[in-house]
Formats: structure tokens, sequence, C-alpha cells
């Protein structure tokens, strides 16, 4: 019986997994959908490790899940924070205009 929900995490992260990567290539110019779909990969990722730990009875894997976490929200809200600075100052929001930030 826990064989079989540790197989049910495992194919929900694998289908989590591969709609953020779908979403990353399907993103040509969208940042916003660009960022989202970075969130969802990350998020299936730190899934996987917890679920991981859990069926281990490890209680570092779920901390490190849980800095992981802490990394990949601070990473998406700089990535909006540049992105809505750079729509404000040049009105655009396509990843193809944002070569401009190579200073």
């Amino acid at each position: 019986n826990d064989n079989s929900k540790l197989s049910n995490f495992c194919l929900y992260n694998f289908f989590n997994f591969f709609t953020g990567l779908f979403g990353v290539f399907a993103a040509k110019r969208n940042l916003v959908l660009f960022l989202l779909s970075m969130e969802i990969i990350f998020l299936s990722a730190s899934l996987m490790f917890s679920v991981g730990a859990h069926s281990a009875d490890d209680v570092q894997g779920v901390v490190f899940t849980i800095f992981l976490l802490a990394v990949v929200a601070n990473e998406v809200a700089v990535g909006l924070a540049l992105l809505i600075a750079y729509t404000r100052k040049y009105n655009i929001s396509k990843l193809f205009f944002l070569n401009l930030a190579k200073g």
C-alpha cells in the first residue's frame, strides 16, 4: 500500500516536471509563462526530494526541501521584480527584448 502511494507521487511529479518543461519550451517570448514553468519544475523537484526523504525516514531531506523552496521563492520574486522594472522602463515583457540587460 505504501509503495502504491510512492509510485503515485512519482507519477504526479513526472507529470508536473514535464508540464513545466513543456511550458519552458512553449514560452518562446513570454517571460511570465517562462517563470511560472520554471517554478513548476522546481516545485516538482522539491516534492520529489520530500517524497524520497519521507520514504527513507530521513529528516535531513525534508529540511533540504524547505530550504530549496525558500531559494526558489526568492528566485521567482527577483525574476518578477526584474520583469516589472523592465516593463515599466521599456514597456516590454518579452524574452526576446531582454538582451538590453547586457550592459
